[in-house]
């Protein structure tokens, strides 16, 4: 899956690994995450990152953000981080249309609530 945004088209090897992204990021406390892209007025698409932090973690959205953008092109850094576990089939592998789904539900509030 690729998606664009500010004019840049992004192919699956250009945004961080998704499993393991603590080992590829060191950025202490993160056992896994997965990037996903979320609907965007403005760009079109932004990067939303959801991040699972290893057992007595702690971190804001914020210092995830921040630490991406030392490390990252700046337009590559998520604009949007949740936090929690992360979906998984059976094998272990993360399931990113949940995630997706997940991403564009915060747009979109179903009616009522």
């Amino acid at each position: 899956m690729t998606w664009v945004t500010q004019g840049i088209t992004f192919w699956p090897r250009n945004r961080p690994k998704t499993r393991g992204w603590g080992r590829n990021f060191p950025r202490p406390g993160i056992l896994e995450a997965a990037v996903v892209a979320k609907a965007d007025e403005h760009w079109g698409e932004t990067p939303c990152a959801f991040v699972h932090l290893r057992e007595g973690s702690t971190a804001t959205p914020q210092d995830i953000m921040d630490y991406c953008r030392e490390h990252l092109a700046h337009f590559k850094a998520p604009k949007t981080v949740i936090f929690g576990e992360l979906p998984k089939t059976s094998t272990g592998k993360i399931q990113k249309f949940k995630l997706r789904e997940q991403a564009e539900a915060m747009d979109n509030p179903a009616p009522g609530t």
